[in-house]
Order: C-alpha cells, then sequence, then structure tokens
C-alpha cells in the first residue's frame, strides 16, 4: 500500500482492515452539501495526479457538492479536495453497498476514528 501521509495512510490502514472503502475529503473545500447521483454525459473530473479533465460517460455514480464533483464513486477522489499535509478539516465517507449492514459500516467508522485520532491528533465528529 503507497504512503500518502498520515491521515490519508490511517483511514486506508481501517479500510483494508475491514475491507470496506472509505474517501476523505479536506471540508474546508467543500461547498454546501454533498449530493451522490448520476454523472451527466461529459460533464469533466479532474481525479488525484490527473493533468487534465476527463469526460465522464453518463451515468456514473459520482458525489458532488453544490459547485463541483468529488469523487467518482467509491474509487477516484477530485485533486480539488483532496487531503494533505496543511488540511485541518476531513469529512469522512464511509462507502456502503447493498449486502453491507450498517453495523459493518459503523464498525468502519469507529476503526477509522480510532486510527484517524490516533496518529493524527485532533478530535471526531460524528
Amino acid at each position: 500500500m503507497p504512503n500518502i501521509n498520515t491521515l490519508v495512510d490511517s483511514y486506508n490502514l481501517a479500510s483494508v482492515e475491514i475491507e470496506i472503502a472509505l474517501a476523505a475529503f479536506d471540508a474546508r473545500r467543500i461547498e454546501g452539501e454533498l449530493v451522490m447521483r448520476s454523472s451527466r454525459t461529459e460533464e469533466e473530473f479532474v481525479g488525484i495526479g490527473m493533468d487534465k479533465p476527463m469526460n465522464l460517460q453518463g451515468g456514473e455514480i459520482v458525489v458532488s457538492d453544490s459547485e463541483k464533483l468529488l469523487a467518482v464513486y467509491p474509487h477516484r477522489d477530485t485533486e480539488n479536495t483532496k487531503v494533505t499535509e496543511t488540511t485541518k478539516d476531513i469529512l469522512l465517507m464511509i462507502c456502503g453497498v447493498p449486502g453491507i449492514t450498517n453495523e459493518t459500516l459503523l464498525m468502519t467508522g469507529n476503526v477509522a476514528l480510532d486510527y484517524l485520532t490516533r496518529f493524527c491528533g485532533g478530535t471526531a465528529h460524528i
């Protein structure tokens, strides 16, 4: 597993351990509420590390705020809201799918929050 930074590595460890996808966004770069929806044809997405936007086909499951795309669910986050060494507040998203119980999702969140606060400090708000 590649090392990104302590915060990303902490929730990635929880994700691998519990086998549930997690995503984190720099909360200070999110506008309004998050929405999970289908992408529109030709909607542009700039993933972490991408040099230029890619045009989505339409119908991909995406997460957006009131202004921009944040992720192609559940595997690709955007460059704009990525967690960096300067990130102070995150929004952690636990990616549930049919067949995964709420209990498992809550356990995943608890493990991730334990690792995040243990290795990064700070306070968790659920």
